[in-house]
């Protein structure tokens, strides 16, 4: 007996075929190309890009000073041991740039002839002193301000 389906009598599957048409090699293979060709494009402009930012930041890194240049180039190490040698930067001053600033705060404190013709040096707080008295400074110059007016409360 054979075997029947609700809709009726069993048929043997329709011969298994192929449609030429569906797809199109050359096609696929043009577009895979251009996407390979596009990639290939962009790798190389970020490869240029990439060249030629570092080269200008080298040319911006290098300095007018090649001194100074130089011992940036220097290891870490020991460029810190340069500095710890060195006289401590916020504790004072050391050395001859100390005995400079004695000799200029001594200069500042004594009379004397001054290099300029028709002056004479003087020490520093009297210069001050006299400058107050004879209302030199341009804030002394200025009116007092008047003092605020007192509301009287009902």
């Amino acid at each position: 007996m054979t075997e029947t389906d609700r809709a009726g009598p069993a048929t043997s599957p329709p011969g298994i075929r192929r449609e030429r048409g569906d797809e199109n090699f050359r096609t696929i293979l043009l577009t895979a190309a251009i996407l390979v060709g596009t990639c290939v494009a962009v790798l190389l402009a970020m490869v240029w890009m990439l060249d030629y930012f570092q080269h200008r930041e080298e040319v911006d890194k290098r300095g007018t000073f090649p001194l100074a240049t130089q011992e940036n180039q220097e290891p870490l190490d020991q460029r810190l041991k340069q500095l710890s040698d060195s006289a401590p930067l916020l504790e004072g001053l050391q050395g001859p740039a100390h005995l400079s600033q004695l000799a200029e705060q001594q200069r500042l404190q004594e009379f004397g002839p001054s290099p300029e013709k028709g002056f004479a040096r003087i020490p520093i707080e009297l210069a001050m002193q006299r400058m107050l008295e004879k209302h030199r400074f341009p804030v002394q110059s200025a009116p007092e301000p008047k003092p605020p007016k007192k509301e009287e409360r009902p």
